[in-house]
């Protein structure tokens, strides 16, 4: 597979990104072909390169947008290994919560609180590796949710480099004040860059919530790209 550029000095950006890329593989191994086709955007290794072409940048959702895939990924033993002491705690005191009519039923509370977030946790993740975008020296492969349906993966290829490349904030005042915090913005990215409205390019290619960081890492890229 060809590299992919690493010139982020954010260790905490370049381990969410290492983690994606290792989720996309244990999602790939999981689903059969036909469903993980539809579903998700197809792995690195089998993007089909052109002669001489190579993959530069690869970039994702901001952390926080896979904060529980994150933590089951890279920590799962060690939440597993916390509800069983919570339970064992419990068990030990005899800490009646009033839901059981036996009181060391309560031992199982921790457990089915686990189980719920693994659900989830594999829910989340399985909807933030929707959103990715590949950056080459030839061309960009933009992987999204389907409008209609966001269940299913959709990829959009286009040829050359961007002309535009902006960050906004989102128009949502809860991810707003995250994105203030966490330093990272909407992406925008536009092949024309002929039209905008209010500031904001107008029928472009948006991400919601990605780094900053990784956004200049994008800039950065295709002005070496374009030189």
């Amino acid at each position: 597979m060809a590299s992919v550029s690493s010139r982020s000095s954010n260790n905490r950006l370049d381990r969410s990104r290492e983690t994606a890329l290792r989720q996309e593989r244990i999602w790939y191994n999981i689903l059969p072909d036909a469903l993980h086709s539809a579903f998700l955007p197809s792995r690195l290794e089998d993007i089909q390169l052109s002669d001489k072409e190579q993959i530069r940048l690869v970039i994702y959702q901001t952390w926080y947008r896979n904060i529980s895939g994150y933590l089951l990924t890279n920590y799962g033993l060690n939440m597993v290994l916390i509800a069983i002491l919570i339970s064992m705690v419990i068990g030990f005191f005899g800490w009646d919560t009033g839901l059981f009519q036996t009181p060391i039923f309560n031992m199982v509370i921790p457990v089915v609180i686990l189980l719920a977030w693994v659900i989830y946790a594999i829910f989340e993740n399985f909807r933030y590796l929707k959103w990715r975008l590949v950056v080459t020296d030839r061309r960009l492969i933009f992987s999204t949710p389907q409008d209609n349906n966001w269940m299913l993966s959709d990829n959009i290829e286009i040829k050359g480099q961007p002309k535009v490349i902006d960050d906004n904030w989102s128009k949502d005042r809860l991810l707003r004040n995250l994105q203030i915090f966490t330093r990272s913005r909407d992406l925008s990215i536009s092949p024309l860059g002929l039209q905008f409205e209010g500031g904001k390019v107008k029928d472009g290619l948006m991400m919601p919530d990605v780094d900053l960081d990784h956004i200049e890492e994008f800039k950065q890229l295709v002005l070496d790209l374009t030189k």
